[in-house]
């Protein structure tokens, strides 16, 4: 009703069957229940439709020269009813509160194509926030002046995924890699190059964590994981090397002989100082060379004989790598004597390793052949 008349409820029982609803004479609601489009109903400014406690359920506001407006659609079985904006070509809908300001606002552009659709989910499943239209084609976040603040793209076929999960307190949020087993994550520039490369193997429980410091700490990166002893590995690629620019210092590894071949025993690689702690068993004992194809060539490592007693020296289990142009692999091993320092070259991975000995006050012992 217009605002300042007076409110009239009818039911259906209400309408003459013959004529309908009449208001001054007019037929505005016809015998079958329906809204007459040739009455001319008007909406004044502040023209509400109340409940039957009398409260608005829709109030209407008037704008002067008004040309867009709202259009309802209904649809047919299968299709959503549609609410439109009408009046001008490619106008969109915008929401307020109560004081007039903008809660969302939706807007349109000439000839599209591409639009958004949210979808609820059941019982223990995400709501989907989807891009609908073309194929292929994500979304892109920007700020007030139209500039890029965050592009997610789509690619044909795709199968994995990023997931970002939130945690409880005292625990890192997570971004994962999804969609297919044992992939990792790849970061790349705007030409598309990339700026490093997250990969992973299957079953992996060991990885890299990097810690920040406060100030006059050293920030760390550190091997973790479910294994109690780790090694970490910098890795060049073909005949590349590693290289320190302001200077490297290298804490003494210290291994410990047995007769397992196991990270305790292994000499890492990379390492150049090993310090030997005491023997598990006897002076059967072994410690182990890292691989060649591991270390460059001239790599050298100096091992401190700490052991409390004789132990020896083998290259990888089945590796038929040398040291002093004999297989030390398991088939024989170097002696190393307790209270000497072994110095270890390697030469190339064709001969392997060269080991000569000093004894504590610098006096070279003769040359050891592994037996």
């Amino acid at each position: 009703m217009a605002q300042g008349e007076t409110t009239t409820n009818f039911t259906d029982q209400a309408i003459d069957s013959a004529q309908g609803f009449l208001v001054n004479g007019t037929t505005v609601i016809n015998s079958s229940g329906k809204i007459v489009e040739s009455a001319g109903i008007e909406i004044a400014d502040g023209d509400s439709f109340d409940d039957t406690n009398g409260n608005e359920a829709l109030e209407f506001t008037v704008t002067a020269s008004a040309v867009n407006h709202l259009g309802v659609v209904n649809s047919a079985t299968g299709n959503n009813p549609i609410l439109r904006a009408e009046g001008e070509a490619d106008t969109g809908i915008t929401f307020d509160n109560s004081e007039g300001e903008e809660i969302l606002i939706l807007d349109s552009i000439a000839t599209s194509v591409n639009q958004v659709t949210i979808k609820s989910a059941a019982t223990g499943n995400p709501a989907i926030f989807a891009q609908d239209g073309e194929d292929d084609v994500g979304f892109e976040f920007h700020a007030k002046n139209s500039e890029e603040i965050l592009k997610l793209e789509a690619t044909a076929a795709a199968t994995t995924f990023v997931s970002v999960k939130s945690q409880s307190t005292g625990n890192n949020p997570e971004i994962s890699a999804e969609g297919e087993a044992d992939l990792g994550l790849t970061l790349m520039n705007d030409q598309a190059e990339e700026l490093a490369i997250f990969d992973c193997v299957a079953t992996g429980v060991n990885e890299i964590t990097f810690r920040n410091a406060a100030a006059g700490g050293a920030p760390r990166v550190s091997a973790t994981g479910g294994d109690t002893n780790i090694n970490l590995s910098l890795r060049p690629k073909g005949t590349g090397s590693v290289t320190i620019t302001t200077g490297l210092t290298v804490a003494a590894q210290s291994v410990t002989p047995n007769n397992t071949s196991d990270a305790a025993s292994t000499v890492n690689d990379g390492t150049v100082s090993v310090d030997v702690q005491a023997v598990t068993n006897n002076a059967n004992d072994w410690i182990v060379l890292p691989s060649l194809a591991n270390v460059p060539n001239g790599h050298e490592i100096t091992i401190l004989c700490n052991a409390g007693g004789n132990f020896e020296l083998r290259t990888p289990a089945t590796s038929a790598e040398e040291i002093n142009s004999e297989d030390c692999d398991g088939t024989k091993e170097y002696l190393c004597t307790n209270t000497e320092i072994i110095k270890v070259i390697k030469i190339n991975n064709t001969i392997g390793w060269m080991a000569h000995a000093y004894s504590a006050i610098g006096a070279v012992v003769t040359a050891v052949v592994p037996d």
